[in-house]
């Protein structure tokens, strides 16, 4: 019989990177209320993505509403330990990977993608419920994931790493930003 997982959020603390405490309370988080748990066991609730602004941690991670469709969950918390939820501030394809937000010029950026959909948003408020989408020159077809950004007053660096059957590999590359969005 197969074994299926829960996916939940824990929290490991290092003072130089190297070596790590696990948190004796986790999992900090779960899923919320309004996300699904599939008949198997299966709940989907990961990579997550953090940000500190305001005071307050900022969780993004994956996860599936009751309903079946593919969401960006949000909660806020000043510790890192307990959160609360925010609802979703996304809800788009199935199963939106490796959510990534980053600010350049006043206007928050997030990736989502899979291999149901790919999509940049952009909004001026981290808790929005309303990300619009941009116009984004994807790298070639296939499932690109894992988003970073590098930023400084002149340049901003993306990687990616792409899943494929004979292996998975990382590109880099340079950002032109045209205005608000770029390319």
């Amino acid at each position: 019989m197969a074994r299926h997982g829960k996916q939940s959020i824990g929290l490991a603390t290092s003072r130089d990177l190297f070596n790590w405490d696990r948190y004796a309370g986790n999992p900090v988080y779960t899923k919320p209320d309004w996300a699904m748990a599939y008949p198997n066991g299966w709940v989907d609730c990961r990579d997550a993505h953090i940000e500190w602004r305001n005071s307050e941690f900022l969780l993004y991670t994956m996860v599936t509403t009751k309903g079946g469709k593919g969401a960006i969950a949000l909660a806020s918390s000043p510790d890192a330990h307990s959160w609360a939820d925010l609802g979703p501030v996304l809800i788009t394809f199935r199963t939106p990977e490796s959510p990534r937000v980053f600010e350049h010029h006043g206007t928050y950026y997030m990736f989502a993608s899979s291999s149901f959909g790919k999509k940049l948003f952009k909004s001026k408020d981290l808790k929005s419920k309303n990300w619009e989408e941009v116009p984004f020159q994807w790298p070639s077809p296939g499932l690109w994931s894992g988003w970073e950004t590098q930023q400084d007053d002149s340049r901003t660096l993306f990687s990616t790493f792409k899943w494929e059957m004979n292996g998975n590999f990382i590109r880099y590359w340079e950002v032109e930003w045209h205005g608000e969005t770029r390319w």
